[in-house]
């Protein structure tokens, strides 16, 4: 469910992605797997506020890092950190996607800006302990850059450049 989430919010049917990111939470709050909790109500999250859904965009996130706060945090555990580091990033792209949306006051994209960096901030630091680690996987082997990259760009927009 979560993948289908990403696949149609990839290509713009947000809506459809939130049912299946939506669906896909219920799931894992029932088997009581906060982190698989945590990247699908991240999805919610992204696709709220794509929808222009500020509010319950919000809330989402907070399930989200909710979540992440009671998971216990394995470092060797690669399919787990890979979730905790998937779950920030869409929380970051949630808060780009506000922060991007026509009328924020500039006082209110900043703050969105600064919690989109840091989320950033956070999901680059697990992508890139885990290729120290030796623990990344081959598909994710791009992470630890492109998230360094989009944390620069983050970072720039923050400052003003």
């Amino acid at each position: 469910l979560l993948r289908l989430g990403d696949i149609l919010t990839t290509r713009g049917a947000h809506a459809e992605g939130l049912l299946h990111y939506g669906r896909s939470a219920e799931q894992w709050q029932q088997l009581r797997n906060d982190l698989q909790l945590a990247e699908s109500e991240a999805g919610v999250a992204k696709a709220q506020a794509s929808l222009g859904n500020r509010s319950a965009a919000l809330d989402a996130v907070r399930r989200a890092e909710s979540a992440i706060a009671r998971a216990p945090d394995d470092p060797a555990n690669s399919p787990d950190r890979g979730a905790r580091a998937q779950a920030y990033e869409y929380m970051a792209d949630a808060y780009v996607t506000l922060a991007t949306r026509q009328g924020r006051s500039p006082v209110d994209a900043r703050a969105d800006w600064s919690s989109a960096c840091r989320m950033l901030q956070q999901s680059s630091d697990i992508w890139a302990d885990m290729r120290r680690r030796g623990i990344l996987a081959g598909s994710d082997a791009s992470k630890p850059d492109t998230l360094a990259r989009e944390l620069e760009r983050c970072k720039a927009r923050l400052d003003g450049r």
